[in-house]
C-alpha cells in the first residue's frame, strides 16, 4: 500500500500501488487529490529498508532501490545503491547491507 496525506485535512490515506496518479477522495473531508508518485517511491524504499533489517538484499533489490532514489532525485543514494547491487552479485562481499543503511538513513 502507498501512504500519503490528504492535502485538505492531513488525514493519512492508503491506496494500492496501481493507484499512483489516480484521483482519490478523502473519507474524512471529501477532498479529491491525485496520488503522488513520490509516495510510491518512498513506500518501496521503506519496504526495502525493512527487509534489510532482516536479511541482506539481493542485487535486484538494490537495483530497485536505485530506481526509486533516482525517481526522487536522490542521485547520490542511487549511485550508492547501484554500487551495493554490484557488491551483492554472487561472489561479491556483503558490504551492501551497510551501504543501504547509509543511503536510507534519512527516510
Amino acid at each position: 500500500m502507498i501512504s500519503y496525506r490528504c492535502p485538505g485535512c492531513d488525514q493519512r490515506l492508503e491506496v494500492p500501488p496501481h493507484a499512483v496518479h489516480d484521483e482519490q477522495r478523502c473519507a474524512a473531508c471529501g477532498q479529491t487529490s491525485q496520488v503522488p508518485a513520490a509516495a510510491y517511491h518512498l513506500s518501496r524504499l521503506r519496504v526495502l529498508r525493512a527487509a534489510l533489517r532482516e536479511r541482506a538484499l539481493s542485487a535486484d533489490e538494490w537495483r530497485e532501490a536505485a530506481v526509486h532514489y533516482r525517481a526522487l532525485d536522490h542521485a547520490e543514494a542511487a549511485v550508492e545503491a547501484e554500487q551495493a547491487a554490484r557488491r551483492a552479485e554472487p561472489g561479491s562481499s556483503t558490504e551492501a547491507s551497510e551501504a543501504l543503511a547509509e543511503a536510507t538513513a534519512n527516510l
